[in-house]
């Protein structure tokens, strides 16, 4: 559900606040009444126990200290890199060196720790190895369901947030179904979740060749198809992965399992918003020099040429769309790319409900 439904859903909630309210720092201020219902079904659900202030020491605290910071230096890095271009920014370059620093010193000390926060020896399971990097790779090909075409419509087609809501909503608002659907397939003995993982990779990059035939007469009703694939093969992609991962666990290292795989799904988010946001930077500029470039070539050769003014409009609506239909091929091929890896993993076989 944070993998698929949140981010998609997130689309229409920014929408909602910025053209429903006219007031978008209500998006900063929503958290409050959503973590006070979380907290309340925190304290009614949990089992009511004393709190063990003893345990505050052994804590690894040093640790955590580094981590916090790297997790941040991280994020300005990778949240503002195409912005600020990158390494030609003394901002990206020092936050980048310092966050790789002191995120290493935090995976050191937890390694040594006899009460880390993660265990980052659960690494050198097959399964969770292998499941954490097509995870972190899978959230930088889901950005095919949100991003690209947010960005099309709103580039292109001049569509407000909430105008753009729709298309999340295809994608999230199916997961409250077909994720369930999904788990209970994995259920049933005749089903190899890895086989299951591996037709969700694939229904999601046919989702991306399907958002690859993008004219500049597209709108919104022309992602139908796309954003339809993806909220098939988003939910038997991610529910497989996590399947295949957690049932290599022990109940006791769940704790363990999920401050990690929550880590990566945050970085995976930032990641994939980097390397796409950098993708279309870079392809629409390419396009765009080709574009002019060929422009003056033909120019003489036309008795009617473009006024300067239409030309760059054209041209800089034309290099948008090639640019996203750039980044739709690379998303698309970048899941076929993680199938083989996919069926690499250890075969985990249904639980057997029968037995107490």
């Amino acid at each position: 559900m944070t993998a698929t439904f949140a981010p998609n859903l997130a689309v229409w909630l920014t929408g909602l606040w910025t053209d429903g309210l006219s007031d978008w720092r209500w998006i900063y201020w929503q958290v409050i009444p959503l973590c006070a219902v979380a907290a309340f079904f925190v304290g009614w659900g949990l089992p009511k126990e004393e709190v063990k202030y003893a345990r505050f020491a052994e804590g690894n605290w040093l640790g955590m200290f580094c981590g916090v910071i790297s997790l941040l230096l991280l994020t300005i890095a990778l949240d503002q890199g195409v912005r600020l271009d990158w390494f030609n920014s003394p901002l990206i370059v020092v936050s980048l060196i310092g966050g790789v620093i002191l995120f290493g010193c935090y995976a050191l000390t937890e390694w040594h720790h006899d009460a880390p926060f993660i265990k980052p020896q659960l690494m050198a399971r097959k399964n969770l190895l292998i499941g954490t990097i097509l995870l972190t790779f899978l959230l930088v090909v889901l950005m095919s369901g949100s991003m690209l075409p947010s960005n099309y419509l709103a580039g292109l087609q001049d569509y407000r947030v909430m105008q753009i809501a729709p298309i999340g909503l295809l994608i999230a608002l199916p997961q409250l179904v077909l994720g369930s659907v999904v788990a209970l397939l994995l259920y049933q003995k005749w089903v190899d979740s890895r086989v299951m993982l591996a037709i969700g990779l694939g229904i999601i990059a046919l989702a991306c060749f399907s958002g690859a035939q993008l004219t500049p007469q597209w709108n919104r009703d022309q992602f139908l198809v796309a954003q339809l694939l993806q909220a098939i093969g988003q939910p038997m992609a991610v529910v497989s992965i996590l399947f295949l991962m957690t049932s290599v666990l022990h109940p006791s290292e769940g704790s363990y399992f999920s401050g990690a795989i929550n880590t990566f799904r945050v970085f995976g988010s930032l990641i994939g918003g980097a390397i796409v946001g950098q993708l279309l930077t870079v392809r629409s500029r390419f396009h765009s020099d080709m574009l002019l470039d060929h422009a003056g070539i033909v120019d003489g050769a036309i008795p009617q040429a473009l006024d300067a003014s239409t030309l760059g409009t054209t041209v800089a609506q034309q290099s948008m769309v090639l640019s996203v239909i750039d980044a739709y091929l690379v998303l698309g091929v970048l899941a076929l790319i993680l199938i083989p890896l996919a069926l690499m993993m250890t075969y985990v076989p249904a639980p057997d409900l029968t037995k107490s």
